[in-house]
């Protein structure tokens, strides 16, 4: 019984990404806002947003909130050994107010973005879960693990 409800929330989520836009940004970008590139490494970010149930917590978001939710991949190619984690994608909106994951990433029935330490050429991907204001317009998520600095447009 455990196998069938674990296909099924497997086919539910391919579905839904599979229907949602994705922006892609590659590095080192040639704008004044993101970082330069150090000679040694290209990093590759893309975003996608995703939908996510409401009642995924704790937390559960109060009155007035909602969870959004972003399959982010990292791609580094030649990167040095460096973290990556879901703390180092940022979501703003037009206000200027920067969102940081939930602990909502982590739930048993979300693939969350993982913490981990990568080796040069590896791929990392998950869903990233914010709470926002439900009236917010979302502006940008941004990759910042300290050496890479890339802002991806909503």
């Amino acid at each position: 019984m455990r196998a069938s409800a674990a296909i099924g929330i497997v086919v539910i989520s391919l579905s839904v990404i599979s229907v949602c836009g994705c922006t892609t940004q590659t590095g080192p970008a040639p704008s004044a806002s993101s970082s330069p590139s150090h000679g040694y490494a290209t990093v590759e970010v893309a975003a996608r947003p995703t939908e996510i149930s409401q009642q995924i917590g704790p937390p559960v978001p109060k009155i007035g909130d909602k969870f959004v939710a972003y399959n982010c991949t990292a791609k580094f190619e030649n990167a040095t050994v460096r973290l990556t984690g879901a703390d180092y994608w940022l979501l703003r909106d037009t206000q200027n107010n920067v969102y940081t994951p939930v602990n909502a990433t982590f739930s048993t029935n979300i693939i969350g973005y993982p913490s981990l330490s990568i080796q040069p050429n590896d791929t990392v991907s998950g869903t990233i879960v914010y709470k926002v204001p439900q009236n917010a317009t979302l502006k940008s998520l941004t990759y910042d693990d300290l050496v890479s600095n890339f802002p991806i447009e909503l």
